[in-house]
C-alpha cells in the first residue's frame, strides 16, 4: 500500500574514528564488485586508482538508485571554471559555471545547467563510437564532452554553449523560471587533461540498506569516488573574450572528482549526505591541494587528506565549525593522532551560490518525494600545513569551495 509522505528528517552521520577503512594500493589489476555476489569484494581507500576495476552493471541494484558523476574545477587566479555530468537515478544533470574570482561583482558568475528528466540530452559511460567517450550533453544551451583514452591518465574536455541568462549578481541560466533573461553567453573552449604526474585519493565502500529481506530493490549502497589534481591544457572563451589560457610552460591547475555507485532508495525512506571542502592553489614553491569530505557512505573512518606538489599525506579527520555567518573552521576530531601531518584551516565566504531542486518520479510525486538540497559556499582559505616535522607552508586568501548536498529518496 502506498502511501504519502510529507516530509523526512536527514538522519545525523556518526563516523567512528577509532575505526578506518584499510589502503588498497595493490599494483596488480583489482575488480572491486564480485560478478557472482553483485558486493563488493574489498573496501578501502588508496592512492593509485588506476587498476581499480569498477562495474556498476555487476550490482545487482535497482536502476534509479544508480549514481554517476564526472565533475571538473579549474582555477587561476582570476577565474574559477566547474564543468560537470551527473547521473542520480532518476534525473541527470549537466552544468558549466564560470566564475571571475577578482572582480565578482562586477561581473555575475555565468552558469548554463541542462537537468535532463527523460535522459535524452545527457549520455553517461558511453563507448558507441568507439572514440573513448564516457559522458555528454548535448542540446541547444549545451553541448560538452568528456572523453577519456585508454592508458585512464589523460583525457580531453570539448565545449560549445549558448544561452540567454538572466541578469542580475550571481545570474544562473539553470532554470526556466528566472523571468526575463537578457545577458547573451556563448562559451567556446577545449582541453587535454593529464594526472600522470599526481597521487590522487580514491576510495571505495558500501553500506547495507535497511531493508535487509526485499528484492534488488533494496540494494547494498556501493561507492566508488576518486579525486586527484589534474593538469590542464587548452583555451576558454567567454563572449570571445579569453579567460583561459594554458600552455605547456604556464597550464592550469585544477581537479576532477569523479564517483560510480549504487545508493539504496525506496519509498523516499533512504536519505543521502556529504559534504566536500576544496581549494587547489600555487605558492611560491609548490602545488597545493587540500580535500576534505565526510558522507553517509564513510560512517567509519576519514578520507581527509592534502597533497604537496602531486605527493598525497593524510590527515586526521578534520570537524568543520561556523564561526559566524561567513566564516568557518576546521579543527582535528578529539581522540585522533594517527597521523604525523597537520592542517590549521580558516574560510571567509565572499561568494556565494545555492541550488535546490525538487524532482518527484511521474504519477509517483504524491507518493514518493524525491528532493535534492546542494549548497556550495565560495571564498578564501588560509592556514598552516604541516607534513611531518620537517615542512611547514603557510597560505593566505586562496580561492576554494566547499559544499553540502543533501537528498531523500
Amino acid at each position: 500500500m502506498l502511501f504519502y509522505i510529507t516530509k523526512l528528517p536527514y538522519l545525523p552521520i556518526k563516523t567512528d574514528y577509532s575505526k578506518i577503512l584499510p589502503e588498497l594500493n595493490s599494483t596488480d589489476a583489482l575488480e572491486l564488485i564480485d560478478p557472482k555476489t553483485g558486493y563488493l569484494r574489498q573496501q578501502g581507500w588508496g592512492k593509485y586508482p588506476n587498476k581499480w576495476l569498477y562495474n556498476p552493471s555487476m550490482s545487482k541494484a535497482w536502476t534509479w538508485s544508480k549514481q554517476f558523476w564526472n565533475y571538473y574545477y579549474i582555477a587561476t587566479d582570476d577565474y574559477l571554471v566547474t564543468m560537470s555530468h551527473a547521473d542520480i537515478g532518476m534525473i541527470r544533470v549537466s552544468h558549466i559555471n564560470i566564475r571571475n574570482i577578482k572582480n565578482y561583482t562586477a561581473e555575475p558568475f555565468r552558469e548554463i545547467v541542462v537537468e535532463d528528466v527523460n535522459k535524452i540530452f545527457v549520455e553517461i559511460d558511453t563507448e558507441k563510437n568507439g572514440q573513448g567517450i564516457y559522458s555528454t550533453v548535448t542540446n541547444e544551451k549545451l553541448n560538452m564532452t568528456f572523453y577519456k583514452r585508454p592508458e585512464n591518465n589523460e583525457g580531453r574536455i570539448d565545449i560549445s554553449a549558448k544561452a540567454l541568462l538572466p541578469t542580475g549578481e550571481g545570474s544562473s541560466g539553470s532554470h526556466s523560471d528566472h523571468g526575463s533573461s537578457d545577458i547573451e553567453t556563448e562559451i567556446k573552449g577545449s582541453f587535454r587533461t593529464s594526472f600522470a604526474e599526481y597521487e590522487g585519493i580514491a576510495t571505495v565502500s558500501e553500506v547495507p540498506d535497511a531493508f535487509q529481506n526485499c528484492d534488488s530493490l533494496c540494494s547494498t549502497k556501493h561507492v566508488y569516488t576518486h579525486k586527484i589534481q589534474q593538469k590542464f591544457i587548452g583555451n576558454l572563451t567567454l563572449n570571445g573574450k579569453t579567460i583561459l589560457d594554458c600552455n605547456e610552460t604556464n597550464n592550469c591547475l585544477g581537479l576532477s572528482d569523479s564517483g560510480r555507485g549504487h545508493f539504496p532508495s525506496f519509498a523516499g525512506i533512504s536519505s543521502i549526505r556529504w559534504g566536500w571542502t576544496s581549494t587547489i592553489f600555487k605558492t611560491d614553491k609548490h602545488q597545493i591541494m587540500i580535500d576534505l569530505k565526510y558522507s553517509d557512505d564513510n560512517p567509519n573512518s576519514s578520507f581527509d587528506s592534502v597533497f604537496v606538489n602531486g605527493t598525497m599525506y593524510k590527515i586526521d579527520p578534520m570537524v568543520k565549525k561556523q564561526v559566524d555567518q561567513d566564516h568557518w573552521k576546521w579543527t582535528k576530531a578529539e581522540n585522533s593522532n594517527r597521523y604525523p601531518n597537520s592542517l590549521r584551516l580558516e574560510f571567509k565566504r565572499e561568494h556565494h551560490s545555492f541550488t535546490e531542486f525538487n524532482y518527484y518520479p511521474g504519477f509517483l510525486k504524491h507518493f514518493i518525494p524525491f528532493k535534492v538540497d546542494f549548497y556550495c559556499k565560495f571564498g578564501y582559505y588560509s592556514g598552516e600545513l604541516k607534513i611531518g616535522q620537517e615542512q611547514t607552508i603557510k597560505f593566505k586568501n586562496k580561492f576554494g569551495f566547499f559544499e553540502e548536498f543533501y537528498s531523500l529518496g
